[in-house]
């Protein structure tokens, strides 16, 4: 788990399995809300644009399924216009990691 904070209103969530290609499923959610449902992890980037309100915004990731070879690895970059965190999670099923955003006052 992880908590980064920033100025800006939006960031890129990039989501991605850097290794083999075994059928990882996860859910991805904005504080509490499904934005990405049951989405299986490729070797190609999926971009998501999220919306960072003012305090605490938190997106979690979820393993749907751990694929053919365990346990569900996901890489994860956030990108805000100044910086880019990378980071790799490894999950069993019904296993959650989460990123805590705290926007700033400008």
């Amino acid at each position: 788990n992880l908590t980064v904070f920033t100025k800006f209103n939006t960031m890129e969530l990039i989501l991605w399995d850097s290794e083999v290609e075994d059928g990882d499923i996860i859910n991805v959610y904005n504080n509490d809300v499904l934005v990405l449902k049951e989405y299986q992890l490729v070797n190609k980037k999926k971009k998501i644009i999220v919306n960072i309100e003012k305090g605490k915004n938190v997106f979690k990731i979820e393993a749907v399924s751990e694929g053919d070879l365990k346990p569900n690895t996901t890489t994860i970059q956030l990108i805000d216009s100044d910086r880019t965190f990378d980071l790799v999670s490894s999950l069993k099923k019904a296993e959650n990691a989460s990123i805590t955003i705290m926007k700033q006052e400008n």
